[in-house]
């Protein structure tokens, strides 16, 4: 049986269910502890919670394409960097927290949950070459910079993490040399990648 509801109020009475779990929503939430108090209200006392949350600080630190790229240890820290700057503008702006999962059990605990378990699953979201069956990914990895910062609205949530309009400009510049290159790899299928992120699964039980 399905339901469509609000994540803020669901559509169910008070202690009626024995398990409640989400996966990749608590990200998107501008507040996530209203979320999880709504879980926890559905849940029968003893039942649990279980969150599965990504950390997306992984993604930057083990995007394997930068190796591929050659970009130099400079230019891969600054890359890291602004990546931080974006994930905390993002949260500060309440448009979602992509690092969520690891502040989870925080979270489930400030509830007033109590954690049982705390796992880290590792997933590469696809791996090239081959080739064949990643034609949507490669579409996606080829957009323009300047669509996706404007579909996403990056310059603000750059400033909002508190990067300067002289980094900006910057990042612009290194993003659209990665893209050159990143296109030209691709044509020519010597692109190489296995873009790794970390989710956290979080267990806890009402009490």
């Amino acid at each position: 049986e399905f339901h469509v509801g609000d994540a803020y109020k669901l559509p169910l009475s008070d202690e009626s269910i024995d398990l409640s779990i989400c996966q990749t929503l608590l990200m998107h939430l501008d507040e996530p502890a209203k979320g999880i108090k709504e879980m926890q209200r559905v849940t029968k006392k003893g039942g649990r919670v279980i969150a599965i949350e990504p950390n997306y600080a992984s993604l930057s630190f083990f995007d394997t394409s930068y190796e591929a790229m050659g970009l130099s240890l400079e230019e891969k820290t600054k890359l890291w960097r602004w990546d931080r700057i974006l994930a905390l503008g993002k949260r500060k702006l309440g448009r979602g927290d992509n690092d969520i999962g690891l502040r989870m059990p925080y979270l489930f605990h400030e509830s007033g949950l109590r954690v049982l378990d705390v796992r880290c699953l590792d997933r590469v979201f696809y791996l090239v070459p081959p080739y064949e069956g990643h034609e949507l990914e490669l579409k996606h990895l080829l957009l323009p910079p300047d669509e996706v910062v404007k579909h996403l609205d990056l310059r603000s949530e750059f400033l909002a993490g508190g990067g300067t309009e002289k980094e900006w400009e910057e990042y612009l510049r290194v993003m659209m040399t990665a893209y050159e290159i990143q296109r030209k790899q691709v044509e020519a299928k010597t692109f190489v990648s296995a873009i790794f992120q970390a989710a956290v699964v979080t267990v806890a039980e009402k009490v």
